[in-house]
């Protein structure tokens, strides 16, 4: 575990310590100025491309694999259902559920949410990015410093080199210009995420709130009927898209039910001039959602 963790300190970004520079030699100026631009402009815009390409191969490969599968579990929600209507059991019923399509659909959304919570796929395009721009800094730090040498004489006067020494600071400046700018990025990009992750949790939470109240409110929905002229009775209510509810006897509760038109039907025995005789009788009920409706039925 140490070493896990050394070998991660040791991939991070470093700043150059001043104690680690070469004593300025006044006998020469031109080589402390070198090593000056050496610790300070060379080698940490070297370590930053290195790090910014290194680290966006580990980037590319997570996003990639993110990707990849939110593409295929899309893909496969989208061809459940084609293989449920082509493809069925004896009985009739489809070999897979179409539900598993939403099942699909929803893991490929929930991929790509992990891969922009993560910053996977935008991380490896901001760090392409800042790589690209280092090494073009890299490359304009390396002329610009050449062009300084070429003014000089075999030692550079003290204009030289405190002008050197100016431009030194201006291309380390714009290094943790560069860095800075996709730490900030990153940051924002972090925070957008929270936000809308914390806005979906919300709104869910609403939902979830809202269906147990409908499901409570489904609950407290019911009928009580009753035939009055019958014997013995078979009450059965019926609504499209739904199984038949079927209660025996001649006073019966339904709870439970869905807001909305059900049809009732009863078939039973009622008693004509001394003998039991079958009857029947059918209505529809309009139940509203949260009340218990009420209704008296005769055979006939």
């Amino acid at each position: 575990m140490w070493k896990f963790w050394k070998r991660n300190e040791a991939t991070d970004l470093t700043r150059p310590s001043l104690d680690k520079a070469t004593v300025w030699d006044d006998a020469n100026p031109r080589a402390s100025l070198q090593s000056l631009f050496e610790l300070f402009v060379h080698k940490p815009i070297r370590e930053t491309i290195d790090w910014y390409f290194r680290k966006r191969g580990r980037k590319r490969s997570i996003g990639l694999t993110i990707r990849i599968l939110a593409i295929l579990a899309a893909g496969i929600g989208v061809l459940i259902p084609v293989v449920s209507s082509l493809i069925k059991k004896d009985d009739g019923m489809p070999m897979i559920p179409a539900t598993w399509a939403a099942v699909a659909l929803l893991i490929g959304a929930g991929l790509i949410w992990v891969d922009r919570f993560l910053g996977a796929t935008s991380g490896w395009l901001r760090y392409m990015s800042t790589g690209l721009r280092t090494a073009e800094l890299l490359d304009r730090a390396n002329l610009q410093w050449l062009r300084l040498q070429q003014s000089w004489d075999q030692t550079p006067t003290d204009d030289q080199a405190t002008h050197a020494l100016h431009v030194m600071r201006e291309l380390n400046a714009e290094i943790h210009a560069l860095i800075r700018e996709e730490s900030d990025q990153w940051m924002e990009e972090f925070r957008s995420s929270l936000k809308q992750l914390d806005g979906m949790v919300k709104a869910r939470i609403e939902a979830s709130q809202r269906a147990a109240e409908q499901v409570q409110r489904s609950l407290d929905t019911g009928l009580d009927v009753s035939v009055t002229n019958a014997e013995s009775a078979t009450v059965t209510l019926e609504r499209h898209g739904e199984p038949p509810i079927e209660r025996e006897g001649t006073s019966v509760a339904f709870a439970g039910l869905q807001p909305g038109v059900w049809r009732i039907i009863v078939v039973g025995k009622r008693m004509e001039s001394g003998t039991l005789v079958d009857g029947g009788t059918e209505t529809a009920v309009l139940l509203e959602a949260g009340m218990v409706s009420k209704m008296a039925l005769s055979l006939a």
